[in-house]
């Protein structure tokens, strides 16, 4: 694969994993009730002025580094055909640990938010949701069983 094919496949992957936020009513919903979540929190705890708040709270967007290697994994490792047989292969494996470890940051992000964890959990959740569109598209790239 070149670079272009590479980069183009990259593009297309994220955009149809951030479309799939729209048109998957589910995730929709969730994604509106943690975006008003998020203003909410904000408006209530305030957390920027709040003495809690510290510069390494930043680092939970980290969260958003697993958005390129998911959608990567789906480029890399496309699956030739759809089949059952994918769901063991390497890429598979890789994606699942990269979900819980993404889950994983996620509740460690909450616990170290101390005091303003309702903003925390908002944060989190939003980018979670964001999230699970990379997963839900390399899932299907990666086992060749596209919807």
């Amino acid at each position: 694969m070149t670079r272009a094919q590479f980069v183009s496949q990259f593009w297309t992957l994220s955009v149809w994993s951030l479309q799939s936020l729209l048109h998957i009513t589910p995730l929709l919903l969730l994604l509106i009730a943690a975006c008003l979540s998020l203003v909410l929190a904000f408006w209530k705890q305030r957390p920027f002025h709040n003495p809690l708040w510290k510069r390494s709270h930043w680092f939970v967007l980290t969260q958003l580094l697993f958005f390129p290697v998911v959608i990567s994994i789906g480029v890399l490792y496309p699956a030739s055909s759809p089949s059952f047989y994918h769901a063991s292969s390497t890429a598979a494996w890789a994606s699942g640990l990269l979900g819980w470890l993404s889950l994983a940051l996620a509740a460690f992000w909450v616990y170290r938010m101390k005091g303003i964890r309702w903003f925390a959990f908002s944060v989190v959740a939003m980018l979670q949701i964001i999230l699970m569109g990379a997963f839900f598209v390399s899932g299907m790239a990666v086992s060749g069983d596209w919807l």
